[in-house]
């Protein structure tokens, strides 16, 4: 609301000083006003975005203000942010029928823009909703429908998308039970990732790969990896709680496996409280599961209901 009182204060006071303005100022006028809409958008995108990483009931707050804001505008690529944002929290917390229909929402505002950039980020993004609700075979549909537009750039930014496309490629490969595909996908992904100057905020294809790792049983070097994605998000003020509490849950995972339940009670613990810090459905339900698991297996029938 203080966003949007300061614009209002503002263009009451451009109206005041602006009576008796030219044809020329009025185009002008227009032009500020439309580019003062699109920082107030900005603006409260950036602010979910922080959130995201510590606080998702914030995050959600400053995404539904986006789009209550962007509906009062005629301006399809705000309401196509708007949406994108919204899917994107919702996402994080874990509710992916919410997630899909802002996706969708996003992308069919992108196809009416008619910009390939937009059309091949909007999909992407439901690229990866799909592999988490298991539509591999639609996520590989998109997939190869994003995947030459992105390799045709070498930019800096294009080189990251590349690296998104890589590491969605090999989880939907790993889940179709094409290890082989799977593997020379990682290693690929692995070799973009290191061309990267900031590798800190880019840490997914490494977490994907650690997951990979531990279904394959391959726990000392899963173990390697969790270690450099956790020394990684703990450098300068990169540090993303739902990246800890994702990899405490793999730790948790690996070691309930080897049977070490002091490492396993001590990342299970942070992993929940971290989980909780964030208020993130998704990860406090993957941790309950495990919990439930291991409270069975030890014959604690009390805890195991809970």
């Amino acid at each position: 609301m203080k966003i949007i009182m300061t614009y209002l204060f503002f263009a009451m006071l451009f109206f005041t000083s602006s009576v008796e303005a030219s044809k020329h100022t009025r185009v002008s006028f227009k032009t500020d006003m439309y580019a003062q809409k699109h920082i107030q958008i900005d603006s409260l995108i950036q602010q979910s975005n922080n959130y995201l990483r510590s606080d998702l009931k914030k995050s959600l707050s400053y995404a539904l203000r986006t789009l209550e804001a962007s509906s009062k505008q005629d301006n399809k690529n705000n309401q196509m942010l708007a949406y994108e944002q919204l899917g994107k929290v919702y996402y994080y917390i874990g509710m992916f029928d919410k997630c899909y229909e802002n996706w969708q929402k996003a992308r069919e505002l992108a196809v009416e823009i008619s910009d390939e950039l937009k059309i091949s980020n909007t999909t992407f993004n439901l690229v990866a909703l799909l592999i988490v609700i298991k539509d591999y075979d639609k996520a590989l549909h998109y997939l190869n429908k994003v995947k030459p537009y992105y390799f045709s750039k070498n930019s800096p930014e294009f080189l990251l998308k590349q690296l998104n496309v890589i590491n969605n490629e090999a989880i939907i490969y790993q889940n179709k039970g094409m290890m082989n595909e799977a593997q020379k996908s990682f290693e690929e992904g692995i070799a973009i990732f290191n061309q990267l100057e900031n590798k800190t905020s880019h840490l997914s294809l490494l977490n994907a790969y650690a997951f990979f790792l531990i279904e394959q049983a391959r726990y000392p070097l899963a173990i390697e990896i969790l270690d450099q994605i956790n020394q990684l998000n703990n450098e300068g003020n990169n540090y993303n709680a739902q990246i800890d509490a994702t990899i405490q849950f793999r730790y948790a995972v690996i070691y309930n496996t080897l049977n070490n339940k002091e490492k396993l009670r001590y990342h299970l613990k942070r992993g929940i409280e971290t989980a909780k810090a964030i208020n993130s459905i998704s990860l406090l339900k993957e941790f309950n599961f495990l919990s439930y698991k291991i409270n069975k297996a030890e014959n604690n029938t009390e805890k195991a209901l809970l």
